[in-house]
């Protein structure tokens, strides 16, 4: 089993599906901040800035009007530049080959995959905290107490000592679910500091997005912020490498 691990790609879909295709993926584990808008109108303010200067980002609307098809499985948590309206219609209103995972653990394949989907809130608005880029409490509660798993897929980071100065970095309910799931692998995007995989406890971490320089000085293959590694499975034994 082949799988791509994708970072925050922010619509640049079309690269996505190349590389996908020239690795000969199974499927493809993304990471939040796909990007999933129907046209420039349905972007957030956010995303309509950067579209300005990197108009790749449209790639996406050929896919979510069928124009286009991705062309392997596509399973992705949701991010905080999404829509979320969108989002919420993939059930009624299916995508070919796109598959949100709802905040929980699935069975793809042959591996049980924990998913988180939005950011931590730090802040103290009860309302502002409601908001679907948010990671929502009652999502995470019935997770914990699920059976471990193999990897867990997070748009936010773990909140660890290695953010330790960084204001607001990282999420407590990944930590929590690390804790309790014990997954052998864990992946994250949402930032663009510069960190380079690290442990907690037995679990190995990957951030799967990072600054573009520091992506070229170590030679690795990236789209943008976004990151992109090879898993694979072989006799119940995963392992993991970036793409260069």
């Amino acid at each position: 089993m082949r799988i791509l691990i994708s970072g925050d790609i922010h619509g640049r879909i079309g690269f996505l599906d190349s590389l996908s295709l020239k690795i000969g993926a199974d499927a493809v584990f993304q990471i939040g901040d796909l990007g999933l808008y129907r046209d420039y109108d349905s972007l957030d303010v956010t995303a309509k800035r950067h579209f300005l200067s990197d108009p790749s980002q449209a790639e996406i609307f050929d896919y979510v009007s069928k124009k286009k098809q991705f062309p392997v499985p596509l399973f992705f948590v949701r991010g905080n530049h999404d829509d979320f309206s969108l989002l919420s219609s993939l059930e009624s209103s299916p995508l070919p080959n796109f598959y949100l995972l709802d905040s929980g653990v699935h069975q793809i394949l042959d591996l049980r995959v924990g998913a988180l989907g939005g950011i931590y809130y730090w802040g103290h608005d009860s309302e502002k905290r409601k908001l679907l880029k948010y990671t929502q409490s009652d999502e995470v509660a019935p997770i914990v107490v699920g059976k471990k798993v193999d990897i867990l897929l997070s748009h936010d980071a773990p909140f660890c000592k290695v953010f330790e100065g960084m204001h607001r970095h990282g999420s407590p309910y990944v930590s929590r679910l690390i804790a309790n799931l014990d997954p052998s692998l864990v992946f994250y995007g949402h930032y663009n500091a510069v960190v380079p995989p690290y442990l907690i406890g037995t679990t190995q971490v990957y951030p799967m997005t990072s600054l573009p320089q520091w992506a070229e000085n170590l030679g690795l293959l990236h789209q943008k912020e976004a990151l992109f590694g090879i898993l694979e499975s072989r006799e119940n034994v995963l392992t993991f490498s970036y793409l260069n």
